[in-house]
C-alpha cells in the first residue's frame, strides 16, 4: 500500500506544459500537510478540545483538493490552493492558540515551496522573502498586543509544539529532497552528455585514437610546456605499416 502512494506521489504528468517535479513537490507538501492536521485532530480529540476540531476539517479538505488537482494538469490551481490555504490557516491559527505553539515556522514551509516551484526571476524570489519576513514580523506584533482565543494547558502547548516543530522539517526536507534530486540528475546527464560530445568531438571512430584535430592541440600544449621549461625533453614517433593497402583490400577499410 505505501509503494503504491510512493508511486502516486512520483506519478509523471501527462501535459507536456506541466513539470513533474513541481507535480511532486505540491503532492509531497498537501500529503505531509493533510497528515499534519490529522494529527492535530487526533489530538485535540484527545484532549477534548472541541472547538480548535472545525478549523481542521477544511484545512484537511483543501489540501486533499490540491493534492487532486496535479493529477488533473491544474498545477497552477494546485499551487494557489496549497498558497492560500497556508496563509488563511498560518494567521487563524495565530489568532487562536498565539505565538508559543510555534505555528509561524510554517512561514518558512511556505517560503521554501515558493522557491522550489517557481520559475521567476530571481529579484522576484527575494521579495517573495521579503514579503514572508514582513508576515512573520506583523503576526509578531500581532500577537504581543493581542491574548489568543484558546489558552491550551501546558501539556497539549508542548505536544502542539513538537507536532509542528516535526512537520515543518518534514515538509521542508521534502521539499529540498525532490528539488536536489531533479537538480543533481539534471547536473550528472548534462556531464555525461559533454563528455560524450568531446569524445565524438576529439576521437577517431574508427581507432579510437585521437584525431587531427587534437592531436595538434595536444601537441601544441606539449610543445609549449617545453619551451616553458616545464618538460626536459620532447620527442614525436611515427609509425608506418608496411603493404597495409594490402589488408584493406582483404579485409575491408574498417577493419
Amino acid at each position: 500500500m505505501i509503494q503504491k502512494f510512493v508511486t502516486m506521489i512520483f506519478k509523471d504528468v501527462e501535459n507536456e506544459n506541466e513539470t513533474k517535479k513541481v507535480s511532486v513537490i505540491l503532492r509531497l507538501n498537501a500529503t505531509v500537510m493533510f497528515l499534519y492536521f490529522l494529527c492535530l485532530l487526533i489530538m485535540f480529540l484527545i484532549a477534548g478540545e472541541s472547538k480548535p476540531l472545525l478549523m481542521m476539517i477544511p484545512c484537511l479538505c483543501a489540501y486533499a483538493l490540491a493534492f487532486y488537482t496535479t493529477y488533473l494538469n491544474e498545477t497552477k490551481f494546485a499551487v494557489f490552493c496549497s498558497a492560500l490555504v497556508s496563509i488563511i490557516w498560518i494567521f487563524v491559527f495565530i489568532r487562536n492558540f498565539g505565538w508559543d505553539c510555534g505555528i509561524q515556522h510554517f512561514i518558512f514551509v511556505l517560503l521554501v515551496l515558493g522557491f522550489a516551484i517557481s520559475y521567476s526571476r530571481l529579484t522576484l524570489k527575494f521579495a517573495m522573502s521579503g514579503v514572508a519576513c514582513a508576515c512573520r514580523l506583523v503576526l509578531y506584533a500581532y500577537t504581543k498586543s493581542h491574548e489568543p482565543l484558546y489558552v491550551l494547558d501546558g501539556e497539549i502547548s508542548v505536544v502542539y509544539q513538537v507536532v509542528n516543530t516535526v512537520f515543518v522539517f518534514a515538509s521542508m526536507s521534502g521539499i529540498m529532497a525532490v528539488f536536489t534530486k531533479d537538480s543533481m540528475e539534471m547536473e550528472k546527464k548534462l556531464v555525461q552528455y559533454n563528455e560524450k560530445l568531446h569524445k565524438l568531438a576529439s576521437l577517431d571512430p574508427l581507432t579510437g585514437l585521437l584525431n587531427r584535430r587534437s592531436m595538434r592541440e595536444f601537441l601544441d600544449k606539449r610543445i609549449k610546456l617545453y619551451h616553458d621549461g616545464h618538460m626536459e625533453s620532447m620527442a614525436i614517433a611515427i609509425g608506418d605499416i608496411d603493404f597495409f593497402k594490402k589488408i584493406n583490400d582483404t579485409y575491408g577499410h574498417e577493419c
